[in-house]
């Protein structure tokens, strides 16, 4: 529940997906905003693995205290007072059996950036994700646009299969 959202919203949710309890929260009611103690005792408070929190629109992954902290920032990169050089920004969250990958998209000066991370790893690793960014971008961006390809592909196939199928009625109806 955000800051200005209706009461019918819960104030956080809790839910497991694998191994993992997830917690998330709007945020703002996490003070000092976005600061990792804060957030840390907060998970400590839901008894959750990994928190999901805003508010601040800064986009951040963190570990701390063992417990992991994504904040995806601002979709559309509203303004925020704690940082007033926003962007647009998201993070897609692939949860595995041992571990949870990121996928963390910003869109800066005209160009999108995607850094694929993975949370559960030790600092080490996590470090060695950041550093691919350019190759992980190119990949990821030509298996989206492959992707697409595909789905239109089966689309037009897809109409054209109707398009006979409507054929064949029309003329065993005139028979």
């Amino acid at each position: 529940k955000g800051n200005f959202d209706s009461s019918e919203f819960p104030v956080n949710k809790v839910f497991t997906i694998g191994k993992f309890k997830i917690g998330v929260v709007h945020g703002h009611q996490i003070v000092p905003w976005g600061d990792v103690e804060a957030l840390a005792d907060y998970a400590r408070k839901l008894d959750v693995d990994l928190l999901i929190s805003g508010h601040t629109h800064i986009q951040r992954i963190a570990k701390h205290a063992g417990k992991y902290f994504v904040n995806p920032g601002s979709a559309t990169g509203a303004y925020s007072s704690q940082n007033p050089d926003s962007c647009p920004s998201f993070i897609i969250l692939e949860i595995l059996e041992e571990d949870i990958r990121a996928f963390i998209y910003q869109y800066r000066e005209g160009k999108l950036s995607i850094v694929k991370d993975i949370l559960t790893q030790d600092s080490e690793g996590h470090q060695e994700q950041q550093h691919e960014e350019q190759e992980e971008q190119h990949h990821h961006h030509q298996e989206h646009h492959q992707e697409q390809d595909q789905h239109q592909h089966q689309h037009e196939q897809y109409q054209e299969d109707q398009h006979h199928q409507e054929h064949h009625q029309e003329q065993d109806q005139h028979q």
